[in-house]
Parts: C-alpha cells; sequence; structure tokens
C-alpha cells in the first residue's frame, strides 16, 4: 500500500536578479514570505477533508 505523501516547491525568487537579491537580504521579507508560505498551506489543508478531525 502506498501513503499519501505531501510535498511542497516553493519558488521565491532568483538571488542573480539584483531586485530580489536586495529584497531578500531584509529581515521583513523573510518573514512576509514565510507568513504568505504558512497561510497557504493552512488554507489548502483546511480544505482537504484528509486532514479534518
Amino acid at each position: 500500500m502506498v501513503g499519501y505523501y505531501p510535498s511542497v516547491l516553493s519558488d521565491l525568487g532568483f538571488l542573480s536578479n539584483e531586485d530580489e537579491a536586495i529584497y531578500y537580504q531584509e529581515l521583513q521579507s523573510y518573514q512576509a514570505l514565510g507568513l504568505a508560505t504558512l497561510k497557504s498551506l493552512i488554507k489548502n489543508l483546511d480544505g482537504d477533508a484528509r486532514y479534518r478531525n
């Protein structure tokens, strides 16, 4: 039997892009990206019956 193993692949930008490299040097940028990722995961997991009690 094969289990269900969800995964996440995040493409958050290119460090070779000067504007994005500058953006990622700020702590607020990491916090914003982390929060957006967390909210997206929660939204998608809340909509999936497999994760409901």
